[in-house]
């Protein structure tokens, strides 16, 4: 029902009508109308927050629009990139770092219903490092994996732009941080972009979600990434009298030695210590049934009788961080016709 100022201006568009001569229909007129509870039309944007050069999905949303008549116009930056009928849809490739990406889309259906919508997107983009504080050896070129309670610490390397087209440095940029799904206030805000976290699901990868705002508060970028979940590695090397440490080779398996006596140095990969000698880290040595806690490295030697064989396996232990532990087993062949004898102290022996 209509109430009575609508029937006066009614009226006075149909006297219009006459007067004028113009055609008119009351269903037209009706129909632009805008009804009560009507939904505005948006746009969603498939990922969120896309990365320079990445496709993305735009799809209108609009509940009080007739899609299955309605002629649909999308235009990228002015363009049009898609017309047709029904098509809510569309695809399209965002612009590089400082470039903008406006999407548009005028929809109308058979009644004369006619909807409007936009997205604009300020191109940015976020680079993200990371690295666990825990150990390698010397002179080791990979990156310090994350373990069971380790601490990881990750900085952000944004690139937002202004509208004028200068860079935002770092500190001028707020950050929003989130693990496993969860924001953590304490450290986000203005000029967070370098963070230590610890993942609270040890033996699952922990996932990492970053937006970054610009000055007026705008989100510009977002990223998602995942650190995978590992466990220390003991890798053991053979300590040569002439050169040292043998950090070109690992030993593992059945390894031969020809020297009469040998040192086995064990390297801790990925556990949170300063050094493999670190007070907080148990070595549990057991050569051929006899045990020994020598921290680091152990000494063997031969004999001219027995099998030829020691059999040789570590365990370590990170009493600080219970959950970080790894061990490495080995066999030693001194030749044939020798065996292995004690040179180890007697303090070591358990």
């Amino acid at each position: 029902m209509y109430s009575k100022t609508n029937l006066k201006y009614l009226a006075l568009l149909i006297t219009l009508v006459v007067a004028t001569g113009a055609v008119f229909t009351t269903t037209h007129l009706l129909s632009a109308q805008v009804q009560p509870g009507m939904t505005k039309a948006t746009i969603e944007i498939t990922p969120k927050y896309p990365a320079p050069g990445q496709t993305v999905k735009a799809k209108l949303h609009a509940s009080s629009l007739d899609s299955d008549t309605a002629l649909i116009t999308w235009r990228l930056n002015g363009e049009i990139i898609q017309q047709s009928y029904s098509q809510k849809e569309v695809t399209y490739t965002i612009g590089e770092v400082g470039s903008v990406s406006k999407i548009t889309v005028v929809a109308e259906d058979a009644s004369g219903f006619r909807v409007s919508a936009e997205n604009v997107i300020h191109v940015g983009d976020v680079s993200v490092v990371w690295e666990a504080r825990t150990y390698t050896p010397p002179f080791y070129q990979g990156r310090a994996l994350q373990t069971p309670g380790s601490e990881v610490v990750i900085v952000a390397l944004p690139t937002v732009l202004s509208a004028k087209g200068v860079a935002y440095t770092a500190e001028e940029l707020s950050y929003s941080w989130s693990t496993n799904y969860s924001t953590i206030p304490q450290i986000s805000g203005k000029g967070k972009h370098s963070v230590t976290l610890i993942n609270d699901k040890p033996f699952e990868v922990f996932t990492i979600n970053l937006l970054v705002k610009d000055p007026k508060g705008v989100v510009r970028v977002g990223k998602k990434f995942v650190i995978p979940a590992n466990q220390p590695s003991v890798i053991l090397y053979e300590d040569s009298p002439l050169i040292g440490i043998r950090y070109d080779r690992a030993i593992a398996g059945t390894h031969g030695i020809s020297d009469r006596e040998t040192t086995v140095v064990a390297e801790p990969y990925y556990i949170s210590a300063s050094t493999r000698t670190d007070p907080a880290l148990t070595y549990t040595w057991t050569i051929s049934g006899k045990k020994y806690t020598s921290p680091g490295s152990i000494s063997l030697g031969s004999e001219g009788v027995g099998s030829g064989t020691a059999l040789v396996n570590l365990v370590i232990q990170n009493t600080a961080y219970w959950l970080q532990n790894g061990r490495a087993d080995l066999t030693v062949d001194f030749g044939l016709n020798d065996t292995w004898r004690d040179i180890n102290p007697d303090t070591d022996a358990l």
